[in-house]
């Protein structure tokens, strides 16, 4: 996800939430979950990040999760790893969203 679509969509969020409607701030929330970002409201606004994943099987697990699996069938997917050996980092992107996943 595009930082000006993750902006554009804590906009969204941010007029629900200031019209009270909140099962819509909650539904963009959730959308941008789904979509790999977390926010945490603070008093001086929201801040987001990009999920971290602690191990290759949260990695797994959270692709696993997003798949409509109802039965065995093949897909084709784009999964491109790059570590970075400086910050100890891996970064993991799947089908063009990028995860992260931090090495302990």
């Amino acid at each position: 996800m595009e930082k000006y679509d993750i902006q554009h969509q804590l906009n969204l969020r941010a007029g629900a939430r200031k019209r009270k409607d909140f099962e819509e701030s909650d539904r963009i929330r959730d959308f941008l979950v789904e979509n790999g970002i977390v926010l945490q409201d603070t008093p001086g606004g929201v801040v987001w990040k990009e999920k971290a994943f602690k191990s290759m099987e949260e990695i797994s697990s959270y692709i696993c999760s997003r798949l409509p699996l109802k039965e065995d069938f093949m897909f084709n997917a784009s999964v491109s790893i790059r570590y970075d050996a400086t910050k100890k980092e891996y970064e993991l992107f799947f089908n063009g969203i990028k995860c992260k996943l931090i090495e302990l």
